[in-house]
């Protein structure tokens, strides 16, 4: 196999497992602060993998803001489409490696929607 068919290979693996554990990092994220009232305004999307959806909010300025699971219903037949939500967003630090690195991401949680555009 030729040396770069064999990184390309080496690479798609390591992205498949790597897509593997993302569910026991989002599982394991600590809260930080209180939930606070918020309007988000964004995209709704869907990522992740077949095994591992995750339903987010695009916003301008902000990233990604995560749709806790249960509330999916709410969202429902409206992925691709520009929403504006009402609700609490609680932050996130997200532990990522074993060196005590993290990151913050954003949940939304017991929103209702307001705008659909």
């Amino acid at each position: 196999m030729p040396a770069r068919k064999a990184a390309a290979v080496a690479a798609l693996a390591l992205f498949l497992c790597a897509a593997a554990a993302l569910p026991a990092f989002v599982e394991s994220a600590l809260p930080v602060g209180d939930p606070r009232p918020a309007r988000v305004t964004g995209v709704v999307r869907l990522i992740g993998t077949g095994q591992f959806p995750r339903l987010v909010i695009t916003a301008e300025g902000r990233g990604d803001v995560f749709v806790d699971e249960e509330e999916w219903e709410k969202l429902d037949g409206l992925v691709g489409l520009a929403v504006t939500v009402r609700g609490t967003v609680q932050p996130y630090d997200l532990a990522i490696g074993i060196h005590g690195h993290s990151i913050r991401i954003y949940a939304v949680r017991d929103f209702r929607v307001v705008r659909v555009r």
